[in-house]
């Protein structure tokens, strides 16, 4: 995604016993770069796969940064032939049959003057390019892009300031509240799209009050930011629940704990959104106000007719999702059962799910909101990751996405939000539409076909 390879690529410190753990808060400064190691202890970083690197491609890669250390060392199968300096070092990149990240690390460093700026990039890159071109390109083919995995205040459930938060140029690419929002908004601003974000429910008020100022000031008056509390305020999986419930109950909103939840994330996202809407005043259509809960309309009246939820919301977004129970190996271990997975079990799933989305919309009409997705595409589950990537490649999983859209346009006709752009395939699912940034199309059959649809649905 970015330029800088070590953007993302996460940063432990290694102790005299060579244990890895995380940062103490108290050897870092206000800008999370660290300020003091000690002697036998080393700070390593992870260096992201370049994208050329994926296609096969032996790429020459530099790191370069400021401040003053004894040793610099990058470590890792594709490392090859690295070349030391002063404050950089060069070396190939060169992919083996499996695609490993690279690492780097250093030690010995001085308190008064320490590591700062560490960039590793394509020693050919744009050295003012945040963005990789690629995934820059990719960006553009959309018309929304929610940034919820960039946010990982949100799922991880913690509480953030916006004296904390994290800024753009710091020493940790996730730090606090997550990417800086400046990155975001920069992104959504050079690829022209409209941004999603994600308020963190423990965000603090004058947090609430800053991001919605940031964006006013600073994104694009020509698009639009959605904005949405949290994330899955129903998933007992993510911590915002348990805390929804809690705080719905004390409040007494309700005794069902259900109930509590509903109630509560209803007037969480009024709280927050009466801010945005104050920031925002007199440009109200900058802005589209999400609430959002799991798919289904049994919900949509138990959180738009909490109080005067539905005034201060403009959408209520959804996941619908197909999918069914785990897949096993004996279940589609013959070519027919795979036939007959992709002819029948498939489109019935896409046509249940699209069920369920109708009758959410027809729910959510009555309250004169829009209905829209948060995330969506295919949830197929297996502990057999081979039985996975068949299912994932097989040109008939494009069909089926085509299946997929056209339904939702034809039946639903808002903003479908696809989960996600890039992903590996992985026993806990195949969220990607391509596995690496720059696959072929002809090997990425969900991107592919979302493509296809692109196309035709904007003439291009």
């Amino acid at each position: 995604m970015f330029s800088n390879l070590v953007s993302g690529g996460g940063r432990m410190l290694l102790n005299a016993a060579n244990q890895g753990v995380s940062v103490p808060a108290a050897r870092m400064d206000a800008n999370y770069d660290v300020i003091r190691l000690d002697a036998g202890e080393r700070i390593v970083t992870g260096i992201s796969i370049p994208t050329r690197a994926y296609r096969g491609a032996t790429v020459q890669v530099t790191c370069q940064w400021t401040g003053t250390i004894a040793t610099a060392e990058v470590f890792g199968p594709p490392v090859k032939n690295p070349v030391y300096s002063a404050n950089s070092v060069t070396f190939s990149w060169v992919p083996g049959p499996v695609n490993y990240n690279a690492s780097f690390y250093y030690s010995g460093m001085s308190s008064e003057d320490p590591l700062r700026n560490l960039d590793c990039r394509e020693s050919d890159a744009d050295p003012a390019a945040t963005f990789d071109p690629v995934f820059l390109a990719n960006v553009r083919n959309y018309s929304v892009v929610r940034f919820l995995n960039w946010t990982t205040a949100v799922n991880d459930n913690r509480a953030v300031t916006w004296a904390t938060r994290n800024r753009p140029g710091s020493g940790a690419f996730d730090a606090a509240d997550g990417v800086a929002l400046e990155y975001m908004i920069l992104l959504a601003n050079q690829a022209h799209v409209n941004p999603w974000f994600n308020v963190p429910w423990n965000a603090d008020a004058a947090y609430v009050r800053k991001m919605a100022e940031l964006v006013r000031d600073t994104l694009d008056p020509t698009l639009k930011a959605y904005v949405e509390v949290s994330n899955e305020v129903w998933n007992w999986g993510f911590k915002v629940t348990t805390q929804a419930n809690k705080e719905g109950l004390e409040e007494g909103l309700a005794k069902d704990g259900n109930l509590a939840i509903m109630y509560r994330l209803a007037e969480k996202t009024g709280e927050v959104m009466d801010v945005w809407s104050s920031v925002f005043a007199g440009q109200m259509n900058r802005v589209v106000r999400v609430v959002s809960f799991q798919n289904g309309p049994s919900a949509v009246p138990y959180v738009l007719g909490f109080k005067d939820t539905a005034r201060k919301v403009d959408a209520y977004a959804t996941a619908p999702y197909f999918s069914t129970s785990t897949l096993t190996p004996d279940s589609l271990s013959t070519a027919a059962a795979m036939d007959a997975f992709f002819a029948t079990t498939v489109p019935a799933r896409i046509d249940e799910t699209l069920t369920y989305a109708a009758l959410t919309k027809a729910e959510v009409a009555k309250y004169g909101l829009r209905y829209i997705s948060y995330e969506g595409g295919q949830h197929f589950l297996s502990s057999d990751l081979d039985l996975l990537k068949a299912i994932e490649r097989d040109p008939r999983m494009g069909q089926a996405y085509t299946r997929y859209l056209t339904a939702w346009r034809d039946q639903i006709g808002d903003l479908l939000t696809l989960y996600q752009d890039v992903g590996v395939i992985s026993i806990y699912g195949a969220w990607g539409l391509q596995e690496y940034p720059g696959q072929p199309l002809s090997e990425a059959p969900k991107a592919a076909a979302v493509e296809r649809f692109r196309a035709g649905a904007t003439g291009a």
